[in-house]
């Protein structure tokens, strides 16, 4: 199984196709910052242009014909292999010593990588569901059928599974439906190198823009229609579903439930009060890449909760529910880091570093949490650099002023404070240069100089050489060389010797030769074709 997963990896990300460019795009998205990730809203264009960290990705002619041809190959299974693959991920056994849940994600990432690639061709996709009268017989998890579904919602209705309307209306949209990253949008306009690449964003942006708005007028007329919704039960069976499954309908869950607030008369308090309630359960039965995106949920939920509390004017929110909400998320995560399960600790690292930037807000909870990540830093486990990131970012939080409330000492006096332990540290090290000094005192009382320094010779010479001056000059030798006697090279050589060491080096004397020696000619003289040639000696 591990084989067949491994080799469907390598097909969908063939390099002469369509995942030369989507496969920088899905690896990229694990990389992204947070506040990136609202990019999975946006158009084609701007996707490519956030995973590829500003790089403008140009496909061929030739890379698509691949990805065309690609996509026909894989459409008439493609129903089939998505529907195994969600089949296989269940049956997947939790052995941590084979790290089989990092297979059941890597598998829930390849069903979402394929739907997403086989639903580019929304006609062909609709075609595979030609001969399908239900998705009932697949036994597929409610959410999984929509993602089947979601691009051919003007298809037969009995195709889909049966659920409320709230529910339907839920499923049947995605991110880029609901939301436009306008901020996003405007940064890539403003940093776009072309004036080609400038004009097709701004046309993107604008069309964006205008489907979102359609989008959820017709969402408004929906939910206008619907007379009653069982809050808990869309919460716990629905929303904290999708949230888990990847980062775009992570983000999508926490936009639609600001929607629901915005369109429908149900209480926000009673929203959030049932869904922090559910944290705990939910920490402790989830893989990391389920963290990750739950962390994400979590992100854009808290950021706006978050406003309700400190917003200039009158806050939304009573400030006791604010308490209890943070309280019971944070409750949640700690009681995860203190588990005996490094993966469940693992989840709550991964959740903690994806809202570092908004959550804790009290500074009683940041330290207590601080406190806690120190044991798990300490010890050798797969998640002690996990630890060591989250806290360097909780500290650099903390420092930017994210802890808004508690008994918090202020940012003076925090520096102050380091100032302290620094002038502490060094007046360490002054006393440890001191009493070294003293050691080396006592020392040469004891035994002398000329024993403790290792540098200087008994003999009054120095030896440490100065190797610049110490290196060998070589002077050329004279243009007549053969009516020169070479009895003596001093001329030829230069070499320091201050001193007269007899260690120094003095090249040998070539004494008693005579300048004719070196004319050796070649072959005899009856032989032409040959010169003489003078053999001169240079070291």
């Amino acid at each position: 199984m591990v084989f067949g997963i491994n080799l469907m990896f390598k097909v969908t990300h063939n390099k002469y196709g369509y995942f030369q460019n989507s496969n920088r795009m899905v690896a990229s998205w694990a990389t992204q910052a947070t506040t990136r990730l609202y990019a999975r809203g946006g158009g084609n264009l701007l996707q490519n242009n956030v995973s590829s960290f500003g790089q403008n990705l140009k496909i061929s002619i030739a890379n698509k014909n691949a990805e065309s041809i690609l996509r026909s190959k894989l459409m008439p299974y493609g129903i089939g292999m998505a529907v195994r693959l969600v089949h296989l991920r269940d049956t997947v056994i939790f052995d941590e010593s084979k790290n089989q849940l990092a297979l059941y994600d890597s598998i829930s990432s390849l069903v979402f990588l394929l739907l997403e690639f086989l639903q580019k061709d929304t006609d062909e996709w609709r075609q595979c569901f030609a001969s399908i009268s239900s998705m009932r017989d697949f036994k597929l998890p409610k959410e999984i059928s929509f993602a089947f579904l979601r691009p051919i919602a003007d298809i037969n209705s009995n195709l889909f599974p049966e659920c409320k309307d709230i529910d339907k209306v839920f499923y049947l949209h995605s991110l880029s439906d609901i939301f436009c990253p306008e901020g996003l949008y405007k940064e890539e306009i403003a940093s776009s190198s072309t004036s080609y690449e400038t004009n097709q964003l701004e046309k993107e942006f604008e069309d964006r823009k205008e489907h979102v708005k359609a989008v959820r007028m017709v969402i408004r007329q929906k939910m206008s229609s619907i007379s009653r919704i069982d809050i808990h039960d869309f919460l716990g069976n629905h929303v904290l579903q999708r949230a888990i499954l990847t980062s775009s309908d992570a983000l999508y869950c926490s936009k639609f439930l600001q929607m629901l607030i915005e369109f429908t008369d149900l209480d926000r308090i009673e929203i959030y009060d049932i869904l922090f309630s559910f944290m705990r359960g939910l920490l402790f039965s989830i893989t990391q890449d389920e963290g990750n995106d739950l962390g994400l949920f979590l992100f854009d939920s808290w950021s706006i909760i978050s406003g309700w509390r400190f917003s200039g004017e009158t806050s939304i929110i009573d400030e006791s529910k604010y308490q209890k909400w943070h309280s019971e998320l944070a409750c949640s995560c700690v009681f995860a880091l203190l588990s005996s399960e490094e993966l469940i600790c693992r989840v709550a690292l991964k959740v903690l570093i994806r809202i570092v930037s908004v959550f804790p807000t009290n500074g009683h909870t940041g330290e207590a949490i601080l406190k806690n990540i120190e044991p798990i830093q300490k010890e050798d486990g797969n998640n002690k650099a996990l630890a060591n990131s989250y806290y360097g970012q909780l500290l650099k939080a903390r420092n930017d002023g994210v802890w808004k409330e508690g008994n918090l000492k202020s940012i003076e006096e925090r520096v102050k404070e380091e100032k302290a332990k620094q002038e502490e540290r060094l007046e360490k090290l002054r006393q440890q240069d001191e009493a070294l000094a003293k050691e080396v005192a006592n020392y040469d009382r004891q035994f002398g100089e000329n024993d403790r320094d290792r540098t200087s010779r008994r003999d009054g010479r120095d030896r440490r050489l100065n190797v610049v001056e110490a290196r060998a000059k070589f002077v050329p030798p004279d243009e007549k060389l053969s009516t020169k006697k070479t009895d003596d090279l001093d001329d030829r050589w230069q070499r320091r010797d201050p001193t007269g060491d007899k260690h120094s080096f003095t090249p040998p004397v070539l004494s008693g030769e005579d300048s004719t020696r070196n004319k050796r000619p070649r072959g005899s003289s009856s032989e032409r074709g040959y010169r003489d040639r003078e053999r001169r000696s240079f070291r």
